[in-house]
């Protein structure tokens, strides 16, 4: 798996720390559930990598008796690494997108994709122009 993938996979596990499996595509989509997976598959005519999060035994051990604290949030360094390697499109998944404008305190017009993609592409322009200074 590519640099620009991993690093999608591991802010979602980070945001989602009970989930155990995403499935990913090279487009930057995500899915937790097969079946959406499967339909995103189908409809795109993409395939997708099945990720399992890595678990190491601290971990499980800080899981089975703490209430999780902010260590389990996106940074915004971490959505700007993401947002800089996202492909902003119809196809882009939703949820990842209001992480995105969440965790970078952006205002949107409304919650539609739409909305949140235009939101999201005048930071993607500021960052693609300030790397190509």
């Amino acid at each position: 798996m590519d640099k620009r993938l991993q690093k999608i996979v591991d802010a979602n596990f980070k945001m989602y720390p009970n989930r155990d499996v995403q499935y990913i595509f090279t487009d930057g989509n995500c899915y937790f559930r097969k079946g959406q997976a499967d339909d995103y598959a189908k409809s795109s005519g993409k395939k997708y990598e099945t990720v399992k999060r890595e678990v190491s035994k601290a971990k499980e051990s800080d899981d089975n008796g703490g209430a999780g604290g902010s260590d389990d949030s996106m940074t915004k360094e971490q959505a700007l690494e993401i947002l800089k390697t996202l492909e902003l499109n119809k196809d882009s998944n939703y949820d990842l997108l209001g992480q995105l404008i969440d965790v970078l305190e952006l205002e949107t017009e409304g919650k539609s994709k739409a909305d949140r993609i235009k939101a999201l592409e005048t930071v993607k322009a500021e960052l693609t122009e300030g790397d190509n200074e």
